[in-house]
């Protein structure tokens, strides 16, 4: 998301929270809305190099789901980049 920001000169604060970085995608395309659950779910991953107890009772299959999200917004960023 930070690069399609980028393609169209939106300057954004620094931060790893991808629903502040939606906002300002959608702001844009309002296609972007259908993200908004997968960035939800993967924002509170954030935290975890601050907080390395908050996730300790993760298991195989919240990863593989965090991974199906990242991959989720990631296609769809790159469908939407040139549009």
């Amino acid at each position: 998301m930070k690069a399609y920001l980028v393609s169209r000169l939106i300057n954004f604060p620094k931060t790893h929270d991808l629903q502040s970085l939606l906002n300002l995608c959608i702001a844009i395309n309002n296609s972007f809305n259908s993200i908004i659950e997968p960035s939800i779910r993967l924002s509170d991953y954030a935290i975890a190099p601050r907080y390395p107890d908050a996730f300790d009772d993760l298991i195989i299959g919240d990863a593989i789901n965090a991974q199906k999200d990242a991959i989720e917004i990631k296609e769809f960023t790159l469908q939407n980049f040139f549009a």
